[in-house]
Formats: structure tokens, sequence, C-alpha cells
């Protein structure tokens, strides 16, 4: 496709016969647009048409750009002042200083920012939605007219279509989220001037000048102009001030001494600072490389912080603020008593009291443990638990995003006691947060032919639904965009944002939900809803609940499932935690099933045709997520074969002989005798097949294949399914830091209080990471975050800051990011999902490790191992 004809072919004027309007009284203004031949932007360019524009009164109202914080114009009056070698280095500093920052080129005929980035020649994308994407240098995002037309090619447009293509530039870009957008404005105060400062909600505007009498002059015509539109006056920056002679190291003030100093002094406003008249700079700017990336530390870039951090202040996102969001528990469902037990959720009555006190916590549902059972597991409830919670700052001044959480715990345990205070704080309470609970256990899963045809199954996935379409009808009356949501979660939590993507066959598009974040996403084996080991968990809790007369037919006083819906509520929940913990070891009895309504597919043939709801996914996983779920006395090969039949019992002889293949026993070599943690993608035999931070051999081995087939691959074919082919896009990452068991990477993402062993500044970044993708659709941050570097490292580019697409093809392909640390001061642990104590590291000296790298070879070519259990996922069951 072509990119600019595509984008400059949407730049279009209304227009309508001249002949329909004669003698109207409304047609207040004629403008001749041109003859019939059009130009390569699809617009006409000279001559006379029967066509004329309506031009309609009253000035547009302003409004913000989306997912841009502050929006900051630097502006000078006078065209030859340096004024874009500015606005790209003060951009650049910003980053420099942990501020997710763009710059936007609004010079339509003399664009300059793709040459002093280094970006000609280049063209941006289109997202899912066909705006432009930015194009990215030294972590700043960019855009520019100048991408869209050739180099040398002149633009001869009038006023009225330079109007129409500023407000697509202005609103149609698909921006990540930043904390600043500067605009390098065009020299003047015409037409575009005045259609931005009409337009956008600016945050202050910035004057470039250089000390000379006649440069000044019209800087305060510059600065008269933002007064009389209403847009603050950050200052003045004062270019070209002194040139010291590389000779004799004398300073001459070609243009004249204090020149801006004395005018702002005049004027009222702040003179921001002076940047030196330096052959560097010019020579910088032409090599697209930038002084403050060139060099620095050096004192030219030195000079480029100082106007910044004067108004740091005004667009750096607040992440210190202490203040809780409003909370309010409310139940978006009826009881699920009595008839209601095993239905899709109902409708609560209007008269029900649905709010319960905030700072409280709603009644938790019904609790099962994993097998095996564990007696000192608190499983009470109350059946009465379909509740979410709201959490909404309380001076939003526009519709917020909503991130929508979902807990974990197997399906069978969890609740909504989720803290969402460091997420939101990091986030610069820029969303509203909405905390749901669902059926657990035998109350949300309970599945057989009765079941399916007297109720139904999948109640807690259907609950899920039901809460998200709660979303869309009422979140906007607590400050939320429904437009703007993104469902999360962890474990079985992340596994329910897999289904929720799959639900329905994928053909709900963005109508409850726009992104997904699917960490650990946990997929256990899923049984169609009449098979045999649903039926068997069925039969087993009703015989528990004394519903069950030893046959499954031949009893004519009631059916089973009458009789479960007429069962004591502590009767049924004293069932359901015997059963649940009952099963083979590391797993839960009552499960998701494939039902053919809101679960039509297994999830390995139903990513594979990219069949799914919304519009991004960011999906991860663990190092080391299976240490939990395996039993832990394998210790000879012998053992791993039988624990591998035991644990799938329904594959072949040729997939348990390619199993024993794939996830093979450790070359005897030194490094491979002792417990530490892969690297992923080095040369040496080492890999998580057979090695880990845990153990060696064969309990790695158990270890590795459970977590990749229940956790990993999941990760990788939710990804897989979001392909940007279809208009879409994915974003996958592992998170690496030793020992990195399963649900560990909630206290490094603003989830859980921060853990010994993750660094502020690895917490900062990742839950940046989260907190840019629910606001922007995008988890790329500042590259000085990313680097963990306040001084801000710009010139090697952290891969965070531009995080690349997952795509499948092309050489980009399966690219994902590593997200680990270095240094730190080692200590031993015992991790809560292993005996083993483990070698971890605290800080001080603790720094951020943040590299992109193939997912498909990552450990000894993890990619393969996942198309495997694909292609046999019919048997496993997944």
């Amino acid at each position: 496709m072509d990119l600019k004809r595509a984008f400059t072919g949407r730049i279009t004027i209304e227009c309508v016969k001249a002949d329909s309007f004669k003698g109207s009284p409304s047609i207040r203004n004629a403008t001749e647009l041109g003859r019939s031949h059009e130009t390569r932007y699809v617009l006409q360019h000279s001559g006379s048409t029967e066509t004329v524009l309506i031009i309609t009164p009253g000035l547009p109202e302003k409004r913000p750009i989306p997912n841009v914080t502050k929006i900051v114009a630097v502006s000078s009056a006078k065209g030859g002042v340096g004024k874009s070698t500015v606005a790209v280095n003060l951009a650049l500093a910003a980053a420099r200083q942990g501020v997710a920052t763009g710059i936007l080129d609004t010079d339509i005929y003399g664009p300059s920012i793709p040459t002093l980035l280094g970006l000609e020649g280049l063209e941006p994308e289109l997202d899912s939605n066909n705006r432009l994407m930015p194009l990215t240098a030294y972590g700043l995002r960019a855009m520019s007219m100048g991408f869209l037309v050739p180099q040398d090619s002149p633009i001869a447009w009038r006023g009225l279509m330079v109007q129409k293509a500023m407000n697509q530039l202005m609103f149609e870009v698909s921006w990540p989220k930043l904390d600043l957008l500067i605009l390098d404005l065009p020299p003047g105060t015409g037409d575009v001037q005045l259609t931005i400062a009409q337009s956008l909600v600016l945050a202050g505007a910035i004057i470039i000048s250089t000390p000379q009498d006649l440069a000044l002059r019209d800087a305060v015509r510059g600065v008269d102009f933002f007064k009389k539109t209403n847009v603050d006056i950050f200052g003045m920056v004062q270019n070209m001030s002194s040139f010291t002679c590389t000779g004799c190291g004398q300073n001459h003030d070609i243009f004249g001494l204090d020149g801006a100093k004395k005018k702002c002094e005049q004027i009222g406003v702040n003179l921001l600072g002076d940047i030196p008249l330096h052959p560097q700079i010019c020579s910088d700017a032409d090599t697209g490389k930038p002084t403050v990336v060139a060099n620095p530390e050096g004192p030219q870039a030195q000079a480029f912080t100082a106007p910044h951090d004067i108004f740091e202040g005004a667009v750096k996102r607040d992440t210190s603020s202490t203040e809780k969001p409003l909370q309010v528990d409310l139940g978006y469902a009826a009881p699920p008593l009595g008839e209601n037990r095993w239905r899709a959720p109902q409708t609560p009555e209007i008269n029900r009291d649905p709010v319960i006190q905030a700072d409280s916590l709603p009644p938790r549902c019904p609790q099962g443990y994993q097998a095996p059972s564990n007696p000192s597991f608190n499983t009470t409830g109350d059946e009465d638990c379909l509740f979410l919670s709201v959490y909404a700052p309380e001076n939003a001044t526009r519709p917020l995003p909503v991130f929508f959480w979902i807990h974990g715990g197997g399906y069978g345990a969890g609740d909504g006691s989720q803290d969402i205070g460091n997420i939101t704080r990091i986030g610069g309470n820029d969303f509203v947060s909405v905390v749901i609970q669902y059926r657990l256990g035998a109350f949300g899963f309970l599945s057989s032919d009765e079941v399916h045809q007297f109720g139904d199954t999948n109640g807690a996935i259907l609950d899920q639904h039901f809460a998200l379409q709660w979303v869309q009808q009422h979140i906007h009356k607590f400050g939320g965009d429904p437009r703007h949501v993104t469902i999360a979660g962890e474990s079985a939590g992340g596994g329910s944002v897999m289904l929720q993507a799959m639900a329905y066959g994928g053909m709900l598009g963005d109508s409850l939900f726009e992104n997904a974040i699917a960490s650990s996403p946990y997929l256990p084996m899923q049984y169609p809803y009449n098979g045999w080991q649903p039926s068997q968990a069925y039969y087993a809790f009703a015989q528990a609940a004394g519903c069950f007369p030893g046959r499954a037919y031949g009893n004519t006083s009631t059916t089973i499932l009458d009789c479960l819906r007429q069962a004591p509520t502590d009767v049924l929940q004293e069932a359901n935690a015997r059963i649940s913990g009952s099963g083979t070891w590391g797993t839960w009895a009552f499960l998701p099933v494939t039902d053919g309504e809101i679960i039509r597919e297994r999830p390995s043939s139903q990513l594979t045709n990219g069949q799914v709801n919304g519009k991004r996914v960011m999906s991860g996983n663990n190092a080391a997520e299976g240490t939990a779920f395996v039993i832990p006395n394998i210790s000879t090969d012998s053992d791993f074969e039988a624990w591998v039949k035991l644990e799938y019992p329904m594959l072949t002889a040729s997939d348990y002989s390619q199993i024993f293949s794939e996830y093979y026993a450790p070359a005897p070599n030194t490094s491979s005798t002792f417990p530490h943690a892969t690297c992923g993608d080095c040369s040496s035999d080492d890999t998580a097949v057979n090695v880990g931070s845990f153990i060696v051999g064969p309990q790695q081995r158990a270890y590795n294949l459970y977590a990749e087939t229940t956790f990993v691959c999941p990760s990788y074919w939710l990804a897989e399914a979001y392909q940007p082919s279809e208009g879409k896009a994915a974003y996958k990452y592992q998170y690496s830091i030793p020992a990195a068991p399963h649900g560990a990477d909630l206290a490094a993402e603003g989830l859980r209080s921060q853990a010994a062993n993750v660094g502020d500044a690895f917490y900062e970044a990742f839950t940046t990471m989260w907190a840019n993708f629910i606001t922007g659709g995008d988890p790329s941050i500042a590259n000085a975050l990313a680097n963990g570097n306040g001084n801000g490292s710009v010139v090697d580019v952290n891969a965070a800051s531009d995080w690349p697409v997952y795509t499948t093809e092309g050489p980009g392909a399966y690219q994902m990011l590593n997200l680990n640390e270095t240094g730190g001061m080692p200590y031993s642990a015992q991790v809560v999902s292993s005996a083993a104590n483990v070698t971890q590291y605290e800080g001080p000296g603790l720094m951020n490790d943040i590299q992109a790298t193939n997912a498909y070879t990552w450990e000894g070519g993890r990619g393969a191992r996942c198309d495997f259990w694909k292609r046999i996922g019919s048997r496993v069951p997944e």
C-alpha cells in the first residue's frame, strides 16, 4: 500500500455544486478550488470548477490529542532563528529525563524533522484504524508531513487545504501514551498557528529568537499572538547567543549581547536559556543526530537541558500522589442462588442494594484448592459474590480509559482484593479501574450433558462477559470511557483474558474491549462440556453433596441438577472443596470447557485461525512457570517419562517419543550440574529444557514441559492471533528476574508490593509499560526509564522505547522483550512455589537489563516446541 497516498487521499474538502445554492443566504463565502485534473494528493490545484466551499461561522472547540497528556508549542515569529533545531533538541532532552515524548512537525511547506532525526525516506505504517503510526528515533516519537511526500517535492496548497491537513495531523495520528508532545510550528503567525491555537488544548508555548533586534521584534509579535489566543507563555529561548572561537577561546556576540534577556524583562516573560552559536550544533543537525544525542554530556547538549528543566514540572507525569481513587463496590448481577445456580448471570433487581461501604471488600466466592488438597486452606465463601469494585480518580477532566482486572487462582480460588494502588499511582491516575469477582470451582465450571441442557456451562466465563457488558453500560457514570477498555489478568485471570478474546468465536470485535493483557495465561486441559473428565467431576461433586444415588439414570424423584440447586450452601461448598483438590498433582477439578457457545473451540485451534476480539494484546510469561504445578519427586528419566504419561494420558506413542526427544536430558557438562538461570539465547547448551534456577535434570524437564504447554505456549499462541496483517497488534515479553516462578511478575508490575529482588528502576519501568498499554495501546516507555538511568541514555536506544510488534513473518518476526536485571547482591531464599532455596539478587546495584530477542529460537527452540503442542492439541486437549 502507498501509505502517502492512503493518508493524503483522506485530505478532502466538502464541495457541492454551485448551482445548488444560487441565491442561498446561507452562503457566506465561496472559494475557487481549481481545475478538474488532480495532484498526487487527490486535490485539485488550479483553474476553475463548478464547486464552492461552504465556510461556516464560529471557532472550533479546543480538544486534547488522544493519548497525549501535555502539548507544548515551540514557535518563532521569524524564520532563520534555528527553531526546529531547538525544538528537536528540547524534545530529546525531555526524553532523557524519563518523559515519554513525541514531536509533531506542523510545518507543511518546509518540514525539517525528518532531516534532523535522520528519518528521511522512511514512511509511517497505518494502525488498524487507518491512522498513521509515528516513527521513532533515539527514543523520540515523530510525525511530519515530510514523511508523506517526496523529499524534494514542493507542496502547493492553499490555506483551506493546509487547514484540513493540519486537522488530520493533529487528530488522526496514532500516538502511544505520551507525557509530552512538542509541536514544531512553522515561522510566523498565520493559518497553521491559528488553527493549532484554536483547536488544541496547549499547556503552553516557547518562543525562539536570536539576540538580534529584528528577530526580537518578531518574537514580541509571537508572544502577543499566544496571549490573544489564551495560551500560556513558558518563556523565550535565546538561540545563537554567542560564538566561542575554537582558536583563541574568546566569546563573540555576533547578534548582540543580552538582547533576549532585556526584551523578556520588558514584556514580562521568562528567559528559559541561552543556546550558543556553535558549528557542532549545525553539523549534528545536518547528519540527523542532534546534539543531545551526539554528545549528551557536552556543554552544547547541556544548554538544551536547562530550558527543559524550567518547564518540566508542567509536563511530567505525576507519580508521587498517594491519594487513593474513590472506591465503590457494586453487585453487577443477581445472586446466583437457588434456580440461578448453574445458569448465566441475571440482571439484578432494580431495588437491590448494590453498593457496599467504600474501603471494604465484597464477600468472596466459595473457594477450592488445587490437588493435593490443603486442609489449612480456608474454602468458605458466599455464593452471593458477583460484585465488582470501581476505583475512579475524583478530579478527572475527561473520560478516562478503563482497566478491567480479572483475578487468578486456577479458576478455583481468589477474589477481588487486588491492590491497584501502585499501578494507578505510577500510571498518573490516568485510568478508571474495575476489579471483578466471578463464580469459582464447581459453582462456576460444573459441566455435563445435564448442566448443558438444563442450565449453562462455563458460568464463570459468562460472569466475566456480563461484567464487561456492565462496564459498557455504566462506566461513564464513574468517569470511564467505555470505548477504551483494557482487560487484564494473571494466571487463570490471564487465561480468562484469553477466553474473552476468543468469546463467541472472536466475532465481537472491539465492542467490549480494545486491549488485552494476558500475564501467564493459564490453559489447563480443555475438554468438551460432556467429555469424560468434566462428567466424572460432575458426578463426584453430586455424590459428595448427597445428590447422586449411585447411577446416572433411573432416579425418578428428581434430577441431579435439581437436587444440587436445592442443596444447602455449606453442603455444596464442602463438596466443592473436597472434589477440587482430588485430581492429579497441581490441578483443579472444575475448569473451562468447550461448550460450542461462548467457548466454541480449543485455544490452540481458534487462536491459530486468528479469530479474536479486540485490537491489541500484551502477552507475557515468566521464566519458571512450572514449579508450583509438578509433583516434586521426579529424580530419574524413568520418573519423568512416567509422569508425562500420567499427566497426558491420551497421547500416542509417537507423541510420547517426540516429547522425550524435545525435552531432553541435560548434557554431561559442568554448568548443567547446578541450578542457575539460563540466558535464553546464549550459545551454551544450557536451556530451560533441563536447567533452571530451582533444579536441573529430570525434575526441570517436567517443570519446563508443564510450563510451556500450560502457560508459555498459550502466551505465544495468543500473540500470534493478533497479527498486523489482520489490522491488529501484539506485544510479547518474558519476565526473567531470577527465580521468576509463576506469579512473581505481579510484584514487579505494580499489582503487589515491590519484591526485594526487583529494583526501583525496574518496578517503575515494568509498571509504566502496563500503564502505557492501558492508556494508549502501546507498552513502549521512555528510553531513560527503560535503561533505568535517571540521567537518560539516548545513544544506546533501549528496545522498550520502541517495543517491536510481534509478528510471525518477515525479517523482524517473533521479536519479544526479555525483562531482566543485572547486578545487585546475592541472597538465598526459599520461594513459595518450591521447597528449594534459590539464589536471587537485591539492591543496591540492581540495573535494568531489557533486550529484544527472538521468541521462536529462545530457550533452544521454544517456538518449535509450541508448534508441536499446537499440532497435538486435540489429544492434550488444549
